[in-house]
């Protein structure tokens, strides 16, 4: 008997999953979910985006599983079903990623910060200002000053001209870069899910929160764990608060003081920690890679030592992290494209009419028109 590949594990039989009431329901949540990521990330300096699975998303999916359990009580199809509320999960995430910090809360931000911060004093007016394009970016004063000292609103007509072209030519760039990232999954997903079986783990949390029965709610683990989180959370609250309620020391702390001698001084600012949600988090990721995180961790840190045994350190950002970085993600692109050469080779065949031919009947799109896409959306991309 054929076993299923990781991505149908939980199939759920003939449900739909992207319905209109999913889809409706996933639209009246956006806003309230923007505002609350707007409340934690930029008043409150906390980054739930900042780690996967994304923490607000995994609180809507679990109100709305417990909201669905509740409603099923009474009718059984009042409840959403797993696939639907796997859908509003996903957009939710989506949403979440690109309203985050990473994302549209800078973005937005710094349109018009080179204009309503230029002084005689920084020259910026003479030494970029010619450089930026009017369309990408918002020059007038008169809407600048109220949308950075506040006092006044957005909706007003000429606060609204003044970002109007700038706002559709960056939302048209991040709906193509979104176009164009489901065209490489339509290529991809076959190559990754049903050849190579990629088991995605951070996907495994609401597929078990989701699953019909509710087994990932009876789990005594689970519960013993989630209330030793909860506990060390609402202790450490209550001694912010109170400061005689004892504080469990679960964030990050500096043991440099046990690296003062050079050279091992070198190695900066090591901190070490025991976040719940870390640990948490942790359980999701492959064991060598969880490894790896923790080896080349502390093999950077000894390329610091080495780089002050040697003299190096006097060279301008050595051991050039971010270069570094950057070619791991190179390699890991080239391992990527060898191991899936073979899969990569039939879907081009396919598109230039070759003579392969590929069922891609279950493809969110068929291939040419995935390779057409990410294509032209690419040659966009590079042009803006």
């Amino acid at each position: 008997m054929q076993e299923k590949p990781p991505s149908q594990e939980y199939a759920t039989g003939n449900e739909t999953g992207v319905t209109p009431r999913a889809v409706l329901i996933a639209l009246i949540i956006t806003p309230l979910n923007i505002y609350w990521i707007i409340q934690l990330e930029v008043v409150r300096y906390t980054h739930p985006t900042l780690i996967h699975p994304l923490s607000n998303v995994i609180f809507i999916l679990f109100l709305l599983t417990a909201l669905s359990f509740g409603l099923r009580r009474l009718a059984p199809t009042l409840g959403l079903n797993q696939g639907e509320l796997l859908t509003i999960y996903v957009m939710q995430a989506i949403v979440s990623s690109l309203c985050s910090h990473d994302m549209m809360e800078i973005l937005v931000t710094i349109l018009g910060y080179p204009f309503r911060f230029a002084t005689p004093e920084n020259e910026w007016r003479d030494l970029f200002w010619t450089s930026l394009p009017n369309w990408l970016v918002v020059r007038d004063m008169r809407a600048l000053i109220p949308y950075y000292e506040g006092n006044s609103s957005l909706y007003i007509v000429e606060h609204l001209r003044a970002w109007l072209v700038p706002a559709f030519w960056w939302i048209s760039f991040i709906l193509v870069l979104l176009f164009v990232m489901l065209c490489i999954n339509t290529i991809l997903r076959k190559q990754w899910a049903e050849r190579e079986r990629l088991t995605y783990p951070i996907i495994q949390l609401p597929l078990e929160m989701t699953q019909p029965g509710g087994r990932f709610f009876k789990n005594r683990l689970m519960w013993i764990g989630f209330a030793i989180a909860a506990s060390i959370s609402i202790i450490n609250l209550l001694n912010s608060i109170y400061p005689s309620v004892p504080y469990i020391p679960v964030k990050r702390q500096s043991i440099s003081h046990f690296f003062t001698d050079r050279p091992w001084n070198a190695m900066g600012g090591v901190r070490i920690s025991f976040y719940p949600f870390a640990i948490g988090v942790s359980f999701l990721i492959p064991l060598d890679l969880l490894f790896s995180c923790w080896v080349f961790y502390w093999l950077y840190k000894m390329e610091l030592v080495a780089g002050s045994v040697i003299g190096w350190r006097t060279a301008s950002r050595f051991p050039y992290a971010n270069e570094q970085a950057f070619g791991a993600y190179i390699g890991l692109l080239l391992f990527a494209l060898w191991v899936g050469r073979s899969h990569l080779k039939q879907v081009l065949r396919h598109v230039l009419g070759w003579g392969a031919s590929l069922d891609d009947s279950s493809e969110p799109m068929s291939y040419r028109k995935a390779f057409i896409g990410m294509l032209l959306g690419g040659i966009f991309l590079t042009v803006f």
